[in-house]
C-alpha cells in the first residue's frame, strides 16, 4: 500500500508557494511606488493627488510629521478675485486708445453704411495730407530761390519794377554802426502762395538798406500748406547774407474766440525782440515796476525754431538803435518800392507812423478793405456805411467823402493825416513800443469795440504819438493775381513818383489836433461816436 508522504515533503510546498505569492507581491509594490515617482516628478504634487485621490499637501514621501501644515480654505463668498496687472500704456497706446474709444461713441447708432462713409472720408483725408506734405517739400525747393533772388522767374509772381534807389539812400544806415536799425514783422498762417513775392521784396529792401542794420522776426501758426516749412528753410540762406532772423512757431488761434486778444497776442510775440533788447541792455531802475521788466518768456503756445531755441530771452543779445523804425506787413502782395515808400514817408513826414493802402476785389471791384480799422482825422470812417441797418457798402468807391483836404491829397497821391490805419503795412517808430508806452491789445471794459490796430493808434495818440498818415501811392491786396490788378488799377509807386512834381499840392502834411470823439463801429450796422480818449482818461 501506498504510504502517506512524508511531513517534511508537505513542509517544502507548502513553504514554496508563500515564496512566490511574496516576490510578486514585492514587484506590484515596486511597480505602484515606480509610477507614483514617475506622476510626482511630472505633475507635482497636485497631479500625484489627482492620482491617488489624497489631498494634494500630504506628501506621501515623508511622514505626518514632516507634512506642511495645510493651507486654511475660505468659504466661495470670501475668496478674494485675483488681482489684475496693470496695463502701462505708450501716450501713443493711450491716445489711440482714446481714439478707439471717441470712435466707437460716434459710430454708436450709425448703419453700416454711414460707418463706411465716414472710414472712406478719413482715408481720403490720409491721402490729401500726404500729398499736402510732398507738394509742401516741393514748394519748399522751388520758392527759396525764388525768393532770395529777385529776377528768379521760376515761381510765378506779380511783377515788380526796380524801385529808385537815390530816392531811397537817405534811408541807409552807416555800415560801421553795429546796432540794428530796420525791424522787420509779419504774423503769417497759410499764405505759401504770396511768400516769393512778399519776402521776396523783404529781403531786396533788406540788402538795400544793409543786411547786418536788419532784423526779420516771424511769427508763424497753424500751417499746413508748406509756410512753416519754407521758413525755417529760410534760415542759412538769411544768416549767410548777415540777417538777423527770429521765426516762433504759435498755436494760438484768433479763430475760436477772444479773436482781438490773439491778434493782439500774436503781434506782440513779433515784436519781442526788440522788448527783449531794451529790458536787457537798457533796464529800468528797480522799483515798483520791477517786476514789469523782467524778461518775457514766450508762451506754452508757442515753439521757438533755429537759433532761437535758447534760455536766453529772444533778442536779448542785440542791440537796438533809439530811432529803430518797425516794418510790419500781412501777408499782400507787396513790392520792394513799396516797403520803401512808407519808410521814405515817414522819414521826410517826420510822422510817428504810415500805412499803406488795402483793397478786396468784391464782384471785381477794388473796395477799400481796412474800414473797421481806419478812421478819418476827423473821426469818420473812411467811406460811409449807412445807418440804415443795411451795411451797404454802396457808397465804398467814395473815399474821405466829408473832408475835402484829405480827399484831394488823396488823390493827389499825397500822404494823409489820420487818426488811426493799418492797412496791410505799416512803418512806425519802436520807440513807443521798445520803453514799453505802447502795445497792441484788446479793449478795455467799457470801451469801444474796435481791432487791435485801432486801439494801437488811439494808445499812440495818446503819449503824443499822433503823426499818423496813410500813403495813397502803396496799394496792397493779398494775393498775386489781384495785387497785380489793383497794381495796373491804382498804379506802381513809380508811376506815382514820375508825375510827384507836377501835383501843386505841398508834400509835406500839416499835422492836426484830434478832434474830441471818433466813429465807434463794433459792427456794420452798428455805429456811434465816443470820445476817441475813451477809458484813458
Amino acid at each position: 500500500m501506498l504510504s502517506s508522504p512524508a511531513p517534511n515533503a508537505r513542509q517544502g510546498v507548502a513553504a514554496i508557494v508563500p515564496r512566490v505569492t511574496k516576490r510578486r507581491v514585492f514587484i506590484y509594490v515596486q511597480l505602484v511606488l515606480v509610477f507614483a515617482l514617475v506622476v510626482y516628478l511630472t505633475f507635482g504634487s497636485h497631479g500625484l493627488a489627482a492620482v491617488t485621490k489624497l489631498p494634494a499637501s500630504i506628501n506621501p514621501w515623508k511622514s505626518a510629521s514632516d507634512a506642511p501644515n495645510p493651507e486654511p480654505t475660505l468659504p466661495p463668498s470670501a475668496t478674494p478675485a485675483p488681482a489684475e496687472p496693470e496695463i502701462i500704456l505708450t501716450p501713443e497706446e493711450k491716445k489711440a486708445q482714446e481714439e478707439k474709444k471717441a470712435q466707437d461713441d460716434r459710430h454708436r447708432g450709425k448703419t453700416a453704411e454711414e460707418i463706411e462713409k465716414e472710414f472712406d472720408e478719413k482715408e481720403a483725408q490720409k491721402k490729401l495730407s500726404a500729398s499736402q506734405k510732398k507738394l509742401a517739400m516741393e514748394r519748399v525747393e522751388a520758392y527759396i530761390p525764388a525768393i532770395m533772388n529777385a529776377d528768379d522767374t521760376t515761381v510765378k509772381r506779380m511783377w515788380c519794377p526796380k524801385f529808385n534807389e537815390t530816392r531811397y539812400q537817405h534811408l541807409k544806415r552807416s555800415k560801421w554802426d553795429p546796432s540794428k536799425k530796420y525791424f522787420f514783422a509779419l504774423n503769417l498762417r497759410q499764405c505759401q502762395y504770396v511768400l516769393p513775392r512778399l519776402l521776396g521784396s523783404i529781403i531786396e529792401v533788406m540788402r538795400f538798406l544793409g543786411p547786418e542794420s536788419s532784423v526779420l522776426s516771424i511769427v508763424e501758426g497753424r500751417s499746413n500748406d508748406g509756410t512753416a516749412e519754407i521758413l525755417t528753410a529760410l534760415r542759412p540762406e538769411l544768416e549767410a547774407l548777415g540777417v538777423t532772423y527770429y521765426y516762433l512757431n504759435s498755436d494760438i488761434n484768433p479763430s475760436e474766440n477772444k479773436r482781438i486778444e490773439r491778434l493782439a497776442e500774436l503781434r506782440n510775440l513779433a515784436l519781442q525782440p526788440m522788448i527783449n533788447s531794451r529790458r536787457k541792455n537798457h533796464p529800468k531802475p528797480a522799483g515798483d515796476d520791477a517786476k514789469e521788466t523782467a524778461p518775457a518768456a514766450a508762451p506754452a503756445s508757442a515753439r521757438f525754431r533755429g537759433r532761437s531755441e535758447r534760455s536766453e530771452p529772444w533778442g536779448a543779445n542785440i542791440e537796438f538803435a533809439d530811432d529803430t523804425i518797425v516794418a510790419f506787413i500781412n501777408d499782400v502782395a507787396i513790392c520792394a518800392e513799396d516797403i520803401l515808400e512808407l519808410l521814405h514817408q515817414r522819414a521826410i513826414q517826420e510822422a510817428d507812423m504810415t500805412c499803406g493802402m488795402d483793397w478786396s476785389h468784391i464782384q471785381n471791384v477794388p473796395t477799400f478793405y481796412d474800414e473797421w480799422v481806419a478812421r478819418q482825422i476827423n473821426g469818420d470812417s473812411f467811406f460811409d456805411i449807412p445807418d440804415d441797418k443795411s451795411g451797404s457798402f454802396a457808397r465804398a468807391r467814395y473815399l474821405f467823402p466829408d473832408d475835402e483836404v484829405s480827399r484831394r491829397r488823396f488823390e493827389a497821391g499825397r500822404a494823409v493825416h489820420v487818426f488811426a490805419c493799418w492797412n496791410g503795412a505799416v512803418t512806425f517808430r519802436a520807440e513807443p513800443v521798445m520803453s514799453e508806452k505802447v502795445r497792441f491789445r484788446d479793449g478795455r471794459e467799457g470801451e469801444c469795440r474796435v481791432g487791435e490796430p485801432t486801439y494801437f493808434c488811439k494808445d499812440l495818440w495818446w503819449h503824443g504819438y499822433g503823426k499818423i498818415a496813410i500813403v495813397p501811392t502803396v496799394n496792397l491786396e493779398y494775393n498775386d493775381t489781384y495785387g497785380a490788378a489793383i497794381k495796373k488799377r491804382k498804379g506802381y509807386v513809380t508811376d506815382w513818383v514820375k508825375r510827384e512834381h507836377r501835383e501843386k499840392l505841398p508834400v509835406r502834411i500839416t499835422w492836426q489836433p484830434v478832434l474830441e470823439k471818433v466813429l465807434c463801429m463794433p459792427g456794420w450796422t452798428e455805429q456811434y461816436w465816443v470820445p476817441w480818449n475813451e477809458t484813458l482818461v
